[in-house]
C-alpha cells in the first residue's frame, strides 16, 4: 500500500509540474507582418520600358539591368547629336592705305619770276623819258618792283619822278598784277601813266 501512494504521489507531482510550466511560460512575441510591397514602377531608358526586378533599388537612380547577364542599361536620357561649331571667319587681309593725292598747285596767269618792260613817255617840256620796269612775280602776285629812268632828269620831270619812286612801291608789292592800275602817285601823272603802260606790256609778255 505504502509503494502504491508514492507511485500516485510522483506521478502526481509530475503532472502538476507539467501544467504549472504550461502556464508559467512567456507569451509569444508576435512579429507584425510588414506590408506588402508594390513593385516598383518600369523605368523608361531610350525610349524603351526596363522591369524593375525584385531586389532592384528604384531610388538610387543607377544603372539597372535589362536581365541577368545584360549590360546596364544608363537611366539617364542620352542627349542629342552634339552641334558642330560654327566655322570661324576668315580674317580679312587689311587694305592698304592708299597714298593721297598732292594736290595740284593752283593755276596761274602769269609766269613766276622777273619780268621786265621799257617804255617812252613824253614830259611837259615835250622831251621824251624812257623807263625801264621790272616786277617779279609769284603765284601772279607782285614781291619786288624796280624801275630805271633814262634820258633828261631836269627841270620838273625829274622832280615828278623822285616823288613818284618814292611812294609807288607801297601800292605795287604784295598786290596781284591785274589788280595793279595807279592814279597819279604823288602828283606825277606822266610818270604814273608811264608805269601802268610798262605794267599792261609785262601782263601780256608774262602770260602763261
Amino acid at each position: 500500500m505504502p509503494i502504491v501512494l508514492i507511485i500516485i504521489g510522483i506521478i502526481g507531482l509530475a503532472v502538476a509540474i507539467g501544467l504549472g510550466g504550461y502556464f508559467l511560460r512567456p507569451e509569444e512575441i508576435v512579429t507584425p507582418v510588414a506590408d506588402t510591397e508594390l513593385p516598383a514602377a518600369p523605368e523608361v531608358t531610350d525610349g524603351a520600358t526596363v522591369p524593375v526586378e525584385e531586389g532592384d533599388d528604384a531610388a538610387t537612380g543607377g544603372n539597372v539591368p535589362t536581365e541577368e547577364g545584360d549590360a546596364p542599361v544608363p537611366t539617364t536620357p542620352v542627349a542629342g547629336t552634339p552641334t558642330k561649331p560654327a566655322t570661324p571667319a576668315t580674317p580679312t587681309t587689311p587694305t592698304t592705305p592708299t597714298t593721297p593725292a598732292t594736290p595740284a598747285a593752283p593755276a596761274t596767269t602769269y609766269t613766276d619770276g622777273a619780268h621786265t618792260s621799257n617804255i617812252t613817255y613824253r614830259a611837259p617840256e615835250n622831251s621824251n623819258h624812257t623807263m625801264a620796269v621790272t616786277l617779279t612775280l609769284k603765284g601772279d602776285i607782285v614781291t619786288a618792283s624796280s624801275i630805271t629812268y633814262g634820258g633828261d632828269k631836269v627841270g620838273e620831270s625829274s622832280q615828278y619822278q623822285n616823288r613818284f619812286m618814292n611812294a609807288y612801291q607801297a601800292q605795287v608789292i604784295g598786290k596781284k598784277l591785274d589788280s595793279i592800275k595807279l592814279s597819279r602817285v604823288s602828283g606825277a601823272s606822266l610818270t604814273t601813266g608811264g608805269f601802268n603802260d610798262a605794267v599792261a606790256k609785262i601782263k601780256a609778255s608774262a602770260t602763261n
